[in-house]
């Protein structure tokens, strides 16, 4: 062997040794991160995520529709979070049905309803970029809201709010031209916005209704095709399993301008604020009848999905990096 072959073996061996050390103090780190329950948005697989109703949270990381186990209303310690290839924007599922606001081309979004399979069954165009989505218990009627000015629900925009029903394929293409009025017996609201449908039934629906720079939490009835101003101050609302709260964002009372999370007895109207005070300004979903899943979203646009029980206590991250919950 010549003196250079030996010098390049033993740089060979050098380098060798320097990648095994590496390996045994970097692998161990990667594995401890991937295994922490801190980071909760770094544990994940690739796989198939159903519509199955189920105890678990269906969500958006990174632009791909995904599907977390829950321990009650809590990331379950025995399950991993599953990650699909379905692109949207904006999820909600209920009953074995789906709603996926995503991407047409460059200019344009849709609405896509999704089988229990997450295979597409029918497609509409949307009015603008996508901003709420929602499905009926029954999965029959779904609804989305499109914004048509600004880019999100906490600054200045304009709304369309569009309800299908998924067994006829009857469409309303804007709930704003349902006649509108305020309260029981007052008058007509006319050049009203509509967003933020959160439904009791196929039939009974709440939803925010801005008219005069003032907004209204409204009922409103497919059906008849009418909606009734039943208090103010309400934006984005989700009604609770039982019928008898309303959880919604009081616009422009939280942090840096935006929303404060609050729940209303629809019985009573007595309001009653939760315990996360931060800045809100997307639709709340409930995970059961006591607990309420929102989304935070940092100064930087970062996003991330909490939940707060109503009967009060500390907030809880349930995923970081994620937006649009909708439990299963």
């Amino acid at each position: 062997m010549s003196r250079n072959d030996a010098i390049r073996r033993r740089g060979t061996f050098r380098a060798l040794l320097m990648v095994a050390l590496l390996a045994a103090i970097v692998l161990p780190a990667v594995g401890l991160r991937l295994l922490s329950k801190d980071t909760p948005e770094a544990v994940s697989q690739t796989g198939t995520v159903t519509l199955t109703p189920g105890n678990r949270m269906l969500y958006v990381v990174d632009g791909h529709v995904a599907s977390l186990p829950l321990a009650g209303t809590t990331i379950s310690s025995h399950g991993t979070p599953v990650v699909s290839d379905m692109l949207c924007a904006r999820v909600y599922a209920a009953h074995g049905t789906g709603l996926c606001l995503r991407k047409t081309n460059a200019v344009s979004w849709s609405a896509t309803v999704l089988d229990r399979n997450l295979k597409a069954t029918t497609t509409w165009p949307m009015a603008g970029e996508p901003a709420l989505a929602r499905v009926s218990p029954s999965g029959r009627l779904v609804a989305w809201t499109a914004l048509t000015k600004g880019s999100s629900l906490s600054g200045s925009f304009s709304a369309v709010t569009s309800v299908v029903d998924t067994s006829t394929g009857d469409q309303v293409e804007d709930l704003a031209a349902y006649d509108a009025t305020k309260g029981k017996s007052g008058p007509k609201l006319h050049g009203s916005q509509v967003w933020g449908v959160t439904f009791v039934d196929d039939d009974r629906f709440y939803a925010t209704l801005s008219n005069g720079g003032t907004r209204y939490l409204a009922v409103g009835s497919i059906h008849d095709h009418t909606l009734r101003t039943i208090a103010e101050d309400v934006t984005s609302p989700a009604v609770s399993p039982d019928g008898k709260w309303v959880a919604f964002v009081h616009p422009g009372a939280g942090e840096r301008g935006r929303g404060r999370l609050a729940v209303m007895n629809l019985r009573t109207h007595a309001i009653v604020d939760l315990s996360d005070q931060r800045g809100v300004s997307d639709q709340p979903a409930w995970l059961d009848g006591k607990t309420i899943a929102y989304v935070l979203r940092d100064d930087e646009g970062r996003t991330s999905i909490w939940s707060t029980p109503l009967a009060g206590g500390a907030p809880d991250l349930l995923v970081d990096n994620a937006d649009s919950p909708s439990p299963l």
